[in-house]
């Protein structure tokens, strides 16, 4: 007998889709459904673990610290170390040394992304501030100049959006879209100017066109 309630693996919900706060649709998958999706059920798995993995190491290596409390010398800190690893069951420093290697591992792959979104937002900042925008008084030169300062903010903007926000959402899709077709504008442009080409009658200015 049906009862109107869904189960999808890990989570329960009814009718289909989880229950959103007011004003915000699909904030279960922050505000993109078609972009992320989590047929498993198990999305949050990853920072979930990594919180674990961290506090574990952090009672293993409050226990060696509180056992060095008393020591004064290096000497005697190393000491307390193995003392303390040795007299814990094989199990225990199983678990302690995989609990600390996996919160090692998250603090890498944490550092390593805030880096490479550090750099796209810089790339970003350099490119998209700098004037871009074709116009009819543009000659040859400014005009293939601007179309690659077009170029590498499109390419600075997606790489933030995929980098920094995990792929791009409808806020940072607006500022791509108006920037490809700013691009497409300046290939337009740069057609006419530099090459002599009528609009429609090439295969980039027919993009152009179409677009």
């Amino acid at each position: 007998m049906g009862t109107g309630s869904g189960h999808d693996k890990p989570r329960q919900h009814d009718h289909g889709e989880p229950v959103a706060p007011a004003g915000l649709p699909y904030a279960y998958s922050g505000g993109r459904p078609v972009d992320l999706s989590d047929p498993s059920g198990l999305f949050a798995v990853i920072p979930v673990a990594c919180g674990v993995a961290c506090g574990g190491c952090a009672v293993c290596i409050g226990l060696l610290l509180r056992a060095w409390s008393d020591c004064r010398t290096a000497q005697c800190w190393a000491s307390c170390a193995v003392n303390i690893i040795k007299s814990l069951p094989l199990w225990a420093q199983i678990l302690c040394g995989a609990l600390c290697v996996g919160c090692l591992a998250c603090l890498i792959a944490f550092l390593e992304r805030a880096t490479l979104c550090g750099l796209a937002k810089n790339g970003q900042l350099v490119c998209c501030n700098h004037p871009r925008t074709c116009g009819k008084g543009d000659t040859c030169a400014t005009a293939s100049s601007k179309l690659l300062w077009r170029s590498c903010c499109l390419d600075a903007r997606i790489a933030v959006g995929e980098i920094c926000y995990g792929g791009i959402d409808p806020a940072h899709r607006v500022p791509i879209l108006d920037e490809l077709k700013g691009v497409l504008d300046c290939l337009a442009d740069v057609a006419i100017k530099c090459h002599g080409e009528v609009p429609g009658r090439s295969v980039a200015t027919g993009v152009a066109c179409a677009v």
